[in-house]
């Protein structure tokens, strides 16, 4: 996988203006929400299940996904920690 600096140009890159990392503990849950932004996250490590738009997926170590503002979604994390860049428009 590519370092997380050339992660964050490539995000830059791509128009996200706030562009950081999160990590989360194990056994996160994050209910059905949105953000009010567009938002892209890049899994670092560890695994997220994500729910967007009635499909549930499992994210693992260099998977992306684009969430669009307001759209609603659930995300869990599971036994152990998950750290994700995450980009902000």
């Amino acid at each position: 996988m590519k370092s997380i600096e050339s992660l964050k140009k490539k995000l830059s890159s791509e128009g996200y203006k706030d562009v950081y990392v999160w990590e989360d503990t194990p056994n996160t849950n994050y209910d059905t929400h949105f953000h009010r932004t567009d938002t892209k996250i890049i899994i670092l490590d560890g695994e997220m299940i994500l729910t967007l738009n009635g499909e549930t997926k499992k994210l693992k170590v260099g998977d992306e996904v684009e969430i669009e503002k307001n759209e609603k979604h659930s995300a869990k994390i599971g036994k152990k920690r998950c750290k994700y860049l995450v980009g902000e428009k």
